[in-house]
């Protein structure tokens, strides 16, 4: 009887309407339908352990997150910014996985040319290792920098839930601005597959270095961490840029535009945090940091110009709608 009616398919189409648009509603309808049936399968085979190799199952989990995207977008538009955040990393995710089966890579040397320059000499996560790491033992600093390395699997999603219920103006700002730093370093991991300081030390161009937070997760559940590692795929020659620090520096932009008291410091302190535990574990160089930012700053960047260009949209719309408007209030 009363209650919400329910929500409007934005891919209604009339006859009037001209045939390629409605084939491409036909398209997209269909789009709709494949990528939830096909993330509701990559779910299936993951509960149900199936023996998919990861290529496979991204490549479903990227179908469902375009079914996401467009159900998204034509019934529950304001959660646009859950669906840009979900199905924006599943195809980052799935995309970054073939970054190193280009046979564009891997690069060792201009990475450990900057970074010598940086450390007057010396590779800065050779120098920390040295001062502060010993292979074997587990100190409290690779406890502590494990922490902040892995904050960055949880980081963006908190910070989507802390804007959707404090500040829901800015969630979509927030999503955009991390799909975009995600695709814009992947543009550099594709065309400049550069390796870690890790396997640097293994292709014996500097002095040894460890995973440190690699072997400590290890050490905590050796079989959890491998069935993981095999199931998700890895990509071990995508250093540069570091996604991690981007993903970091679009979540302290996103805290520092929050206007909450001292979120500009906590940013400041995350973001710097995350670049010396990078390089400290082994995963990444001062330059990969510096790139990260710079990536971090990109994505704010499209995420800002596109919002530019929705709110013009919208006041074109408005305006149009007011001119037309006019003569039928003359009538009256």
């Amino acid at each position: 009887m009363g209650g919400r009616p329910p929500p409007a398919d934005a891919l209604a189409v009339t006859r009037q309407d001209s045939a390629p648009l409605r084939l491409l509603v036909a398209l997209l309808r269909i789009m709709r339908v494949v990528g939830v049936v096909a993330g509701l399968f990559a779910t299936w085979s993951l509960l149900k352990r199936l023996p998919l190799d990861p290529s496979q199952h991204n490549a479903l989990v990227m179908l469902g997150s375009a079914g996401l995207l467009a159900a998204v977008w034509t019934f529950r538009r304001p959660y646009m910014p859950w669906a840009t955040l979900l199905a924006g990393t599943n195809v980052y995710s799935y995309l970054w996985f073939w970054g190193d089966r280009t046979g564009l890579g891997p690069h060792f040397d201009y990475v450990l040319g900057l970074d010598r320059l940086v450390g007057l000499g010396q590779v800065p996560t050779v120098w920390l290792q040295q001062q502060f790491h010993s292979p074997g033992v587990t100190a409290p600093q690779d406890i502590l920098f494990t922490v902040v390395y892995l904050s960055f699997f949880v980081a963006p999603y908190l910070t989507l839930v802390t804007l959707w219920f404090h500040a829901r103006p800015k969630a979509a700002p927030f999503a955009r601005a991390f799909v975009g730093a995600l695709f814009a370093g992947l543009v550099l991991i594709i065309a400049v597959p550069t390796a870690p300081p890790w396997m640097a030390a293994e292709a014996g161009l500097i002095p040894p270095v460890s995973r440190v937070a690699h072997e400590f997760i290890a050490g905590v559940n050796s079989s959890v961490y491998q069935e993981t590692y095999e199931f998700a795929g890895v990509n071990d020659i995508a250093a540069m840029p570091s996604i991690h620090v981007a993903v970091t520096f679009v979540v302290a932009v996103a805290l520092a535009r929050s206007g909450r008291r001292g979120a500009r410091a906590a940013g400041i302190a995350y973001v710097a945090a995350m670049g010396v535990a990078l390089v400290y574990l082994g995963e990444h160089y001062v330059a990969d940091v510096v790139a990260g930012v710079a990536t971090g700053w990109v994505g704010w960047r499209i995420s800002d110009h596109l919002g530019r260009r929705t709110s013009e949209g919208a006041r074109g719309v408005l305006a149009e709608s007011a001119v037309e408007a006019e003569p039928l209030a003359e009538a009256a």
